[in-house]
């Protein structure tokens, strides 16, 4: 677990991006990084202090939640003050960066991900800069947060004490 200073003062969120609906919304928008202009041409009514924040980037990535994701609401407030996201993809965390933005907005997340099947779509939208791609095993990760899952389901909020535990060690 490289780079664990990035999490010594963070927050840590562990994303699946497994399934075949979430790995086409990976493809889309986290190996496509993303600028400005392009996200502005997308005809989305962006707030400009997240347009701002955008520009303090050269490229990013975008991820978002459903609404009924358990925790989401709870974490939102705080989730654009350092908090890493690092995403699971079988059997591994395969990238992992900062989440320096985010606004909410249906209108966005439907033009980049389309609708589930239920109809809602991934409106709590978030911006991560920084992304280190990287290849570590599921069972290696789960092992040092203490867990006991197979592989993370919705969005996995990492507490604070098991991360102090990890980069104490």
């Amino acid at each position: 677990l490289s780079n664990l200073w990035l999490l010594s003062e963070s927050m840590l969120l562990i994303v699946p991006a497994s399934g075949r609906e979430a790995y086409d919304h990976f493809r889309k928008t986290i190996e496509k990084m993303w600028t400005v202009d392009e996200l502005l041409k997308l005809g989305v009514n962006i707030p400009s202090d997240v347009v701002e924040k955008l520009r303090s980037v050269e490229r990013f990535c975008i991820w978002g939640s459903l609404p009924t994701v358990v925790g989401i609401s709870k974490a939102w407030e705080e989730l654009d003050k350092g908090w890493v996201a690092a995403f699971y993809r079988e059997g591994y965390i395969v990238c992992y960066g900062v989440i320096f933005a985010k606004f909410r907005s249906s209108q966005l997340a439907e033009k980049l991900w389309s609708r589930d099947k239920n109809g809602r779509t991934w409106e709590y939208v978030y911006f991560i800069r920084d992304v280190v791609w990287t290849r570590i095993p599921w069972d290696v990760v789960k092992e040092e947060l203490g867990y006991r899952i197979d592989r993370p389901q919705g969005h996995l909020f990492v507490d604070a004490g098991r991360i102090r535990k990890i980069v104490d060690k």
